[in-house]
């Protein structure tokens, strides 16, 4: 508010005269509280929102999000906030202030500050390991393959498909002690994802109930046969660069 009256708007005078205004307030640390007089970019929001914390290799500093991520997610909160705003005013008649706080979007992402409340657990740098295996990124002949067989039963899909004795072990259906024992399931479940190719093997993960999905280019989802089938893309005419395609 305080900026905005240094630059000689009264938003409560606005808001008497044009009852149906609705304003959006973006800044990093809010309106009010102790940190919103505070300057502040994206890469200071991801370091006291608790982001950066938990980003990056586990051997070295924290490493900030590419490309501005924590101030892109934030303007979709700004924006979905905008949107319920105009929708309430179309029931009653009434606009009001969307205030987004950059710092407190963040801090709430990945359940930061739940499981801090709840457990005073606090989340540490896990770097390129998998949480939980299996649950991540396996090098096929020609790319590579997500997969997240994190239920019971989808280890048990999984374990049934890859037909390994070693995996067979019962203790390894214990996501906890997977967990503290990645070394005896994700050599074996590499050793057999390196004999495929990446979508002929996640086509057959997916008919057996295994989330999975493939590593892909733009080309490659350009491409991908389940997107086209629903229609995902539309061509539309662009000048002056002619007919183009794009999501729909």
């Amino acid at each position: 508010m305080a900026t905005w009256a240094a630059r000689g708007v009264d938003v409560e005078r606005l808001s008497t005269f044009y009852p149906r205004l609705v304003w959006t307030a973006f800044s990093p640390f809010g309106l009010s509280g102790p940190y919103s007089a505070y300057t502040g970019n994206n890469i200071v929001a991801e370091a006291m929102g608790g982001l950066m914390y938990i980003q990056g290799d586990d051997a070295r500093p924290p490493c900030v999000s590419p490309c501005e991520q924590g101030l892109y997610l934030a303007s979709l909160h700004a924006a979905c906030g905008t949107l319920m705003a105009l929708w309430e005013r179309r029931a009653s008649g009434l606009g009001q202030v969307v205030e987004v706080s950059v710092h407190e979007v963040l801090a709430n992402l990945y359940f930061l500050l739940v499981n801090y409340g709840l457990r005073s657990d606090m989340p540490y740098r896990m770097g390129a390991r998998d949480f939980m295996p299996p649950n991540g990124y396996y090098r096929c002949q020609d790319g590579h393959v997500f997969i997240a067989a994190l239920q019971t039963r989808q280890w048990d899909r999984l374990v049934e498909l890859v037909d390994d004795p070693r995996l067979k072990d019962a203790a390894l259906r214990d996501a906890d002690y997977r967990n503290e024992h990645p070394e005896l399931g994700v050599p074996m479940l590499q050793e057999f994802v390196g004999r495929f190719d990446c979508w002929a093997l996640t086509q057959e993960l997916q008919r057996c109930g295994v989330p999975a999905a493939p590593w892909s280019t733009v080309a490659d989802v350009a491409a991908n046969t389940h997107l086209n089938e629903r229609g995902f893309f539309i061509d539309f005419k662009q000048p002056p660069c002619g007919h183009l395609r794009s999501a729909g």
